[in-house]
């Protein structure tokens, strides 16, 4: 978990409020560094409280506006998307 990259989000992250609970998910699961997340749909569904649905065009919609970027495509359950 990275404190420093969920603290960034808080701080600086996106006005949308979708956006920006869905960004935070992925900024608590990176590194150390604040690098390589990976937290996975279910954890970005349940740490935003957003459907599945929702959070997929969210993330969709956070990539299309740069706050983040895909690293590595995941290949369903049991490998994660990297950020």
């Amino acid at each position: 978990m990275s404190g420093q990259a969920t603290g960034w989000v808080l701080r600086y992250g996106p006005r949308d409020r979708a956006m920006r609970a869905v960004l935070i998910t992925i900024a608590d699961a990176a590194d150390r560094d604040g690098r390589n997340s990976h937290p996975g749909i279910a954890a970005m569904v349940e740490g935003s409280l957003y459907s599945r649905a929702h959070v997929l065009a969210t993330v969709d919609r956070l990539v299309t506006a740069g706050w983040t970027s895909v690293v590595e495509q995941g290949g369903g359950r049991g490998r994660a998307t990297v950020y």
